[in-house]
Formats: C-alpha cells, sequence, structure tokens
C-alpha cells in the first residue's frame, strides 16, 4: 500500500451518521475495515482505486451503522478501478463497488459537473478511519478543510498534481499540524464547502504523510477530472 490515509486527524464525530451521512460507508476487506467509500447510486459506491486494487476480497460495506460495528452488511459483488491506477505514484485512484443488492439510504452523494472550474476553498472531509492518536474509535468523523495547494506542491513535489488531485487540510498555525485524512479514511469523500449539507463530491481521500503524519495536507483524488471515468466505469 502506498502512505494510506487512515481516519480523520483532529475531526469532530458524527452523532447520527445514518441521519447525517447515510450514503458515507465503512468498506469491509476479508471481514476487516479498510476503508470508506460513497453511495452515488442504491447499488454503487465510489471509493479509491488502492482500497480494491490486489486485494482479493470478499469485499462488504455496511450500510445504517452508528458504529463501526453495527448496521446491517451488504455484499460486493463487482469491482472496478481505473484502467490507469499507478500505485506507486498514487495516480488516477478511483474505484467503484457494484452491491449485490440495493442500499435503499435516504441520501447519496452526487458527482461534481466535469472540469467543475472552481473548487472552492473550503471542503468537508467524512470518514471512518483512525484519529490522530493511531485508535479506531469506531464513530464516523468529520472535519472543515480548507485548500492546501500550495502546501501540498512544496510537501508532495512533483508527486501532486493540481489537475487530478486536491490538497487539503486544517492548518492549526499554534501547533503546526495538519488535520486531515488517516488509515480507513481512504476513498471517503470530501465535500464542496464546509457545511454537513452538500451532496457533491468532490474528492475521494487518497495518500498523505505515512502514518498519519499530521505535518502535511491530506492529498484526495479530484474527482470532476474522472466524471466520465466514472461513468464508463459504472456501464
Amino acid at each position: 500500500f502506498p502512505a494510506d490515509v487512515n481516519a480523520v486527524t483532529y475531526g469532530d464525530p458524527v452523532e447520527s451518521p445514518q441521519v447525517e451521512f447515510p450514503e458515507v460507508v465503512p468498506i469491509w476487506v476479508g471481514g476487516k475495515a479498510l476503508c470508506t467509500g460513497t453511495l452515488i447510486q442504491q447499488q454503487v459506491v465510489l471509493t479509491a482505486a488502492h482500497c480494491v486494487y490486489g486485494e482479493s476480497g470478499p469485499f462488504q460495506i455496511s450500510i445504517g451503522a452508528t458504529s463501526l460495528n453495527s448496521g446491517s452488511l451488504i455484499n460486493v459483488d463487482a469491482t472496478w478501478y481505473h484502467p490507469r491506477y499507478d500505485a506507486s505514484f498514487n495516480q488516477n485512484d478511483i474505484a467503484l463497488l457494484h452491491l449485490k443488492t440495493s442500499a435503499n439510504v435516504s441520501r447519496l452523494g452526487v458527482l461534481p459537473n466535469a472540469n467543475l472550474k472552481t473548487l472552492g476553498k473550503k471542503f468537508l472531509i467524512v470518514g471512518w478511519g483512525r484519529d490522530q492518536n493511531g485508535s479506531i474509535t469506531g464513530k464516523l468523523h468529520r472535519l472543515t478543510l480548507n485548500d492546501q495547494a500550495l502546501a501540498a506542491r512544496k510537501d508532495f513535489k512533483g508527486a501532486f498534481n493540481p489537475k487530478t488531485m486536491i490538497g487539503a487540510g486544517r492548518y492549526f498555525a499554534d501547533e503546526i499540524l495538519y488535520g486531515g485524512g488517516c488509515t480507513g479514511d481512504s476513498g471517503g469523500p470530501l465535500y464542496q464547502g464546509a457545511v454537513g449539507a452538500s451532496k457533491t463530491i468532490v474528492g475521494l481521500t487518497s495518500f498523505g504523510a505515512r502514518g498519519c503524519t499530521v505535518y502535511k495536507p491530506t492529498i484526495f483524488t479530484r474527482v470532476d477530472f474522472y466524471v466520465k471515468k466514472i461513468n464508463q466505469g459504472i456501464q
């Protein structure tokens, strides 16, 4: 695995995940929690390629969960990832899971328009991953992030491509730390704007510094670049 992102660091727990973010689901591989994904159709989950690539499965998601070990499991009967996914450089880190039965959730994530002109300056990361202490709290967490494209370019050099990626994080200047993604958040959504009501998925949690270090921003797959490819993948 590349430097995976686990869970939201310095995030706030979501008290009623099945009400606020029923579409944000934990993905289990071989019975272990691995990643986060977003339902964009009742039988289609959008996530990161590094969650799927090289994994034999079986894959499952859980819906209606208030904590990681609650909710009901749905089996995945097909997976797709970007044909040009490159694990060593984290390029084209995007994948889809097809569910055996409908999730019937009350809200779905929405794909942005292709080549979204402006991403905005504020984002919301939501994920089931680990916190800044490496613990799985079992709760869904969220955190408002800011655009960190400049810091991403500085920290990740040529590995950061602004055409296909978003750099974002919540910078705590006094502490010189970033809040963002960590292990288990991988593949989870970065929503447009800071308010919880937005359904537009502009990014997917892709990579960060190893071990969820909090000294660098988190890098997200830029979804608007891949809308056409996602729709092909769904077919």
